[in-house]
């Protein structure tokens, strides 16, 4: 069972918002499956997201990479 979680490498998202979409869905509080289910696999559908990893530090300690994506520029609105 994971117990402790470390994010690192977001300024878009909490770290909170990050655990939740990567820890969702069922068996997600187990180390062994968590680590077989982003083995080749990582979150990409998210805005400002560019990939992420998961690794498993020990079985109750998992550590997720954020790989955010560059912004190209922003446009003042009403301001």
């Amino acid at each position: 069972r994971v117990t402790e979680v470390y994010v690192e490498g977001n300024t878009h998202y909490s770290d909170r918002e990050i655990i939740h979409m990567v820890m969702s869905g069922p068996f997600c509080h187990n180390s062994l499956l968590l680590s077989l289910r982003y083995r080749n696999r990582s979150i990409d559908h998210i805005p400002f997201i560019e990939k992420t990893d998961v690794d498993i530090l020990s079985p109750h300690t998992v550590k997720i990479k954020v790989y955010e994506k560059a912004l190209a520029g922003y446009i003042d609105y009403l301001g």
